[in-house]
């Protein structure tokens, strides 16, 4: 095998958007639950916020698109 599976994944990784497949799922969660619905990826010892769909509440949690947060 060696590294040309290695440089196949990572050109997978890099041109597969998986924002049409995850921003559906969020967009129901947020309707069944009337929460915000949020997909993280851990990066480290930390989790990065890729998507969020916020709920429609005055009062909420916010956290930005490409925030890092710690994995707790």
């Amino acid at each position: 095998m060696g590294p040309a599976v290695l440089t196949l994944g990572e050109l997978y990784r890099r041109h597969f958007d998986f924002g049409p497949h995850v921003r559906p799922v969020l967009r129901a969660l947020v309707e069944a639950t009337n929460e915000t619905a949020s997909f993280y990826v851990r990066d480290g010892d930390e989790r990065v916020c890729v998507m969020r769909h916020e709920a429609p509440r005055q009062i909420r949690h916010h956290v930005d698109e490409g925030a890092a947060l710690p994995l707790d």
